[in-house]
């Protein structure tokens, strides 16, 4: 029996729900390889130019940073920094043909954002200037760095999977009604699964097999796709629209609503000390206080992973109320010394500033290693009640 409209575009929404999840599965694993790579640039192009420091050349002509436009075949003078590093993008380009038209070349030296600015130069179609971060760079961006990059290439044992995906995301994105088959949503699903299981690397990367298991969810229909995503392809159908500009609409929806509803849970619920004594990690205490709370069950799984991206890629404060409060809980299967059950434990993961409040007399009885504290500040009373 042919399916009906609405099952053709819940197919069509799957698939591009999908492709979001092959994003967050990607980007861990790019950025880390980019980093990786781009120390390697560096040992080799410093060892040319004795530690040289340039940030003025400029090679991307669609980019007003720099002093020196860089044109033509000569692009930089002979042994400067800028030459030896693009020839080193050049080399690793799979076909010795690095695009500019995304880099910042001012920026190939900076501690920072020098990473991405290189990596960029191995993504193929333009729009990705301002991204000076690979969280921001969708999922068609990530496939166009590992297909380019030899680097990352050679760690791919199934680099043809990565180009059927591209070729998946344009067709899906482009589809004028919206509407998928059954099957072919299946098989660009467990393509999406394959890509994100390449068993060299990627199978052993976390963050990739949790968005495949995201992926399995999707192909069983025990994952629903977000509500704003229906809201949304109602509005498409209306009205013209940009896929891709509303695809990075969706994922920013998404993650203010988390926002939201965290501001407000924490207007409202009580503190992390009285209710949080059977844990000991703060993600956990989050999880039990907050996602618990906002998501219904079935949101959960994709709410978390929110979470921790929010956590582990934005500036955040974690307030901990009450630690006089809060003992660690016995009987736990945890990694914690006795010097770290003082105090809930915090992944390396989460670069956050935790403030803690407690009552005197926690802080006598157990009390925390200096090391630990970077600022310490007492309420002795008050003058005058």
């Amino acid at each position: 029996m042919a399916e009906s409209i609405d099952t053709r575009r819940d197919n069509w929404l799957r698939v591009v729900w999908g492709l979001l999840y092959v994003r967050e599965g990607l980007q861990p694993y790019v950025d880390a390889k980019g980093k990786q790579q781009y120390q390697t640039y560096m040992n080799n192009v410093n060892a040319k130019c004795n530690n040289e420091k340039c940030g003025e050349c400029q090679v991307n002509s669609k980019c007003f940073n720099g002093k020196n436009k860089v044109r033509g075949k000569s692009r930089f003078r002979p042994g400067h920094f800028c030459a030896e590093m693009n020839k080193q993008i050049e080399n690793y380009h799979f076909k010795h043909e690095p695009s500019w038209i995304n880099t910042d070349s001012t920026k190939w030296q900076d501690p920072c954002f020098g990473y991405w600015e290189v990596a960029k130069c191995f993504i193929s179609t333009a729009g990705y200037l301002d991204k000076t971060r690979s969280n921001d760079v969708d999922a068609s961006g990530l496939l166009s760095i590992c297909m380019n990059n030899s680097f990352i290439r050679q760690q791919i044992t199934n680099i043809q999977h990565f180009e059927e995906i591209q070729d998946i995301r344009n067709t899906t994105l482009h589809n004028a009604r919206y509407e998928l088959d059954g099957q072919v949503t299946d098989d660009c699903l467990d393509m999406m699964i394959s890509v994100l299981e390449d068993p060299q690397e990627l199978i052993h990367d976390s963050s990739s097999m949790q968005a495949a298991n995201h992926l399995r969810k999707i192909k069983d229909r025990t994952e629903k796709t977000p509500v704003i995503m229906n809201e949304a392809l109602h509005k498409w159908l209306q009205t013209n629209f940009d896929v891709k500009q509303s695809l990075k609409e969706i994922e920013g929806s998404m993650y203010e609503r988390l926002c939201k509803e965290l501001k407000r849970s924490n207007e409202n619920s009580s503190s992390n000390g009285r209710d949080s004594c059977d844990v000991c990690d703060l993600t956990y205490m989050i999880r039990d206080q907050l996602i618990n709370r906002i998501y219904q069950q079935d949101e959960r799984d994709v709410a978390l992973p929110t979470l921790q991206r929010v956590l582990s890629k934005n500036k955040c404060v974690i307030i901990e109320d009450g630690l006089d409060e809060w003992t660690h809980p016995n009987g736990t299967k945890c990694s914690c010394s006795e010097e770290d059950k003082v105090i809930p434990y915090l992944s390396p993961t989460i670069d956050a500033t935790v403030l803690i409040t407690s009552r005197p007399w926690r802080m006598s009885q157990q009390r925390i290693k200096d090391t630990k504290i970077d600022m310490l500040l007492e309420i002795q009373g008050t003058a005058d009640t």
